[in-house]
């Protein structure tokens, strides 16, 4: 489905991207997976040169980056979303994503903390293959576990932007 469409759309940065997750999830596709990450991100770093200002589009780059290995450049994107939308749930939920990716569960972890303060979803996290390993990290439990007694609450003071720690 996703070869048919970046066939019909092959521009699209997201359409190569949706293509690559689902080679790199797919048993003996993974080959495929870096040449369609790579599409994804010359793709999307044109977009960004006529939109620079779209905190999505640096959080996908992110995504694309940290799925290639290229962890430099995943945590520059996702410093930049963050600095363009400090307050966006799916900004949040791809620094919990490429923080896991990246082998840094505890700002992974921090990231979910603030993005179920924030009051965003986690359903899309509990079926991402790539975040398997943190849903069965205790901390992750607990966090999940306080998140859902404070759902209540009204979402804590704004996150101060760090270059170091992006998320």
């Amino acid at each position: 489905m996703f070869e048919k469409a970046v066939k019909l759309e092959a521009m699209d940065y997201m359409g190569w991207g949706n293509l690559a997750d689902s080679y790199r999830y797919t048993p003996g596709y993974s080959e495929r997976s870096k040449e369609a990450y790579q599409q994804a991100i010359q793709l999307a770093r044109k977009e960004s040169e006529i939109n620079p200002r779209d905190p999505h589009l640096h959080s996908s780059l992110a995504g694309y980056y940290a799925n290639s290995g290229d962890l430099t450049n995943a945590l520059a994107e996702l410093t930049q979303a963050r600095k363009q939308a400090p307050n966006d749930v799916t900004v949040l939920r791809k620094c919990v994503l490429v923080f896991e990716i990246s082998g840094q569960r505890d700002q992974a972890l921090r990231a979910l903390q603030e993005l179920i303060q924030r009051g965003g979803s986690l359903e899309d996290l509990a079926t991402d293959p790539a975040l398997s390993g943190l849903s069965k990290d205790p901390r992750y439990r607990k966090i999940i576990e306080k998140g859902e007694a404070g759902a209540a609450s009204p979402p804590k003071g704004s996150h101060a932007v760090s270059n170091e720690d992006p998320c």
